[in-house]
């Protein structure tokens, strides 16, 4: 693996963490606040990244892989009606990469 790409790993991976008052984060961040936004997405980084690289395409590189898998997580953060990212997120993330063949 490149180093960089282990690097980036290793960052987003201190950043993971359970939040308590994950719904109303979901809340807030679908209602525009930017830092709830942010930290939904920094505590799912590495989740994120680990499922869009065990998920990716034969073929695909790995920093594409992680790439797409962040676009998922933004929309699902910032779109997504239903609550609850750690259930939505593997789905959601099968079903973007299954279309990037």
């Amino acid at each position: 693996m490149d180093p960089i790409l282990e690097k980036y790993l290793e960052e987003v991976r201190a950043a993971e963490r359970v939040l308590e008052n994950e719904p109303a984060l979901l809340e807030s961040a679908r209602s525009g606040d930017a830092e709830a936004r942010a930290t939904l997405v920094r505590t799912y980084l590495y989740r994120t990244a680990e499922i869009g690289l065990r998920l990716a395409p034969e073929g695909m590189e790995e920093l594409n892989a992680i790439q797409e898998a962040n676009v998922v997580l933004l929309q699902l953060v910032t779109q997504k009606p239903e609550p609850g990212l750690a259930h939505q997120l593997e789905l959601a993330l099968r079903n973007h990469l299954a279309t990037r063949k």
